[in-house]
């Protein structure tokens, strides 16, 4: 039977079986266990022997993240205030940046609407995000999360692994309590609310499940580690690659990074110019570039 791993605890893991909405805590052979350090969110093989489940082989990851080690995210929901604490869209650029790298989906999640500015907030995502082609969901915690009905959400596919991602205060447990509620699942294993850092901080990683609009099993994760994103497995000069408005334009010379490089040659400062380009998230780039160089610089010395 095929499995996903959706917690780890000391010497058991709590498995979800697949396509059975059946919950299980099953062991590991010794030889399967020295092999591979499980993480949360591997798909296994497990088998049913003298009445005890045990984990038999780990299938390959599609991905696995460093910082929470989880493994085969497909979506990334990153979640962002349309007020307090203010979007960081500097975090959200390395958010975006890191999904991809990692093959995972980013969708981006505009949370607070019931404040005064959050239209302006979601003008300025819709404009510059939404234009570029990344998925946005607009959605409120207090008035009930509007997430769960939304068609980007009933549309995940069946056994698909989402992680929620975002800084601290944006109000990501309070969307999983809401989407809890609306399945009839009061419970958030691992959720403690009394960290000091915001009313709602999550300590431990954790899967649950809810169902799509086939009445499938979709999974989520809740981690703390998302919010302190750093660029891995990603260099200085691949870095332009993951800003798709570059994409758009051909500079004189292919290895132009658009940033020291004259304007005469650089289509993309061109653009900057002519404001078809967003000038933050070009310094952003700008910003992120120096931070990979520097870390590049300091590994070869």
């Amino acid at each position: 039977m095929q499995a996903r791993i959706i917690e780890i605890l000391l010497d058991t893991y709590k498995v979800s079986i697949l396509n059975q909405d059946k919950e299980v805590l099953v062991k590991i052979r010794g030889n399967v266990k020295k092999k591979n350090r499980i993480k949360v969110g591997d798909a296994v093989l497990i088998s049913k022997i003298n009445d005890e489940y045990i984990i038999t082989d780990i299938l390959k990851r599609k991905n696995e993240f460093i910082r929470p080690p989880v493994a085969n995210v497909d979506y990334v929901f990153i979640v962002i205030s349309a007020g307090s604490p203010k979007p960081d869209f500097l975090l959200l650029d390395k958010q975006i940046i890191t999904s991809e790298c990692y093959n995972a989906l980013p969708i981006i999640v505009i949370n607070k609407m019931d404040l005064d500015n959050s239209k302006e907030v979601e003008n300025y995502v819709l404009r510059v995000y939404g234009k570029l082609g990344y998925p946005v969901i607009t959605t409120s915690a207090v008035e009930g999360s509007r997430l769960v009905n939304d068609e980007l959400f009933r549309n995940i596919p069946a056994g698909c692994l989402c992680a929620f991602s975002g800084n601290s205060g944006v109000g990501k447990s309070s969307i999983i309590s809401k989407i809890k509620e609306s399945t009839g699942k009061l419970d958030i294993n691992g959720v403690s609310n009394k960290t000091g850092r915001g009313r709602h901080t999550t300590k431990k990683v954790t899967v649950y499940s809810v169902k799509n609009k086939d009445n499938k099993q979709i999974y989520f994760l809740d981690t703390p580690g998302f919010s302190s994103f750093e660029l891995f497995n990603i260099s200085s000069k691949e870095l332009k690659n993951y800003y798709k408005e570059f994409l758009n334009y051909t500079c004189d010379y292919d290895d132009c990074m658009h940033i020291n490089e004259d304007k005469k040659c650089c289509k993309v400062k061109q653009a900057l110019e002519l404001n078809q380009i967003d000038k933050f998230r070009y310094e952003h780039y700008v910003r992120l570039h120096d931070e990979l160089l520097l870390k590049e610089k300091r590994m070869y010395k």
